[in-house]
């Protein structure tokens, strides 16, 4: 029974941390990290993301157009794209090494101890996913509040506020933490403990031979 509860419990580490790669996926591809729609163009949208910005007409195509230099991003891309590329790194190879670690896989060793050590790792990669996706959307999210609450912009002027891609990294992170959490601690929940054997003779037996010497 310890062993499928094992299995049970791997498995599902495994599928929510999966789950928050796939949205941190989405979050680093997204082009709506912040967004801006104007009064004077209601029927345009501004998105910037980590790779380009776009141009979105209500009644038209979504032109988007790919950053040209990199020395001159601001620096929370910057950090953005490393953090991100890095979460995405770090996902792959927790992926890898928890599917080996798990009980109901056979592949790489049948050791107990081995698979214990693999699913471990697995969820520490995981763990570093989630801390990379979410330093860099919440800087993101730090600088578009601090610049939208800047109080010498005039209020006339359009401001950057919050993208869906903000939002789909955050949920990544969170699940990413909590699939990591559940894949390192899924082997002591269920640990079998050996319960060691008494060696000494009951006290009745010796009672007995004392008695038949008499």
């Amino acid at each position: 029974i310890s062993n499928q509860c094992n299995s049970l419990l791997q498995l599902l580490g495994l599928s929510v941390s999966l789950v928050g790669w796939v949205c941190s996926i989405v979050a680093t591809v997204l082009p709506q990290w912040q967004t801006k729609n104007t009064d004077l163009l209601q029927m345009e949208n501004f998105f910037v993301g980590i790779w380009e910005s776009c141009v979105a007409q209500e009644e038209g195509p979504t032109q988007c157009k790919w950053y040209s230099s990199l020395l001159s991003l601001p620096a929370h891309i910057q950090v953005a794209r490393i953090l991100m590329c890095t979460s995405i790194t770090f996902g792959l190879l927790g992926t890898l090494v928890s599917i080996l670690g798990l009980t109901c896989v056979s592949y790489c060793s049948k050791d107990e101890a081995v698979k214990r050590r693999l699913t471990t790792s697995g969820g520490v990669l995981f763990l570093f996913a989630g801390i990379t996706t979410f330093i860099p959307v919440s800087y993101v999210a730090h600088v578009t509040v601090v610049e939208f609450m800047d109080p010498t912009v005039p209020e006339v002027v359009p401001r950057w506020e919050f993208g869906e891609a903000l939002f789909s990294g955050w949920i990544g992170s969170f699940l990413l933490l909590i699939g990591g959490i559940v894949l390192v601690t899924s082997h002591c929940c269920f640990r079998k403990f050996s319960v060691p054997l008494s060696l000494n003779r009951p006290v009745w037996v010796t009672l007995r031979q004392k008695t038949e010497y008499v």
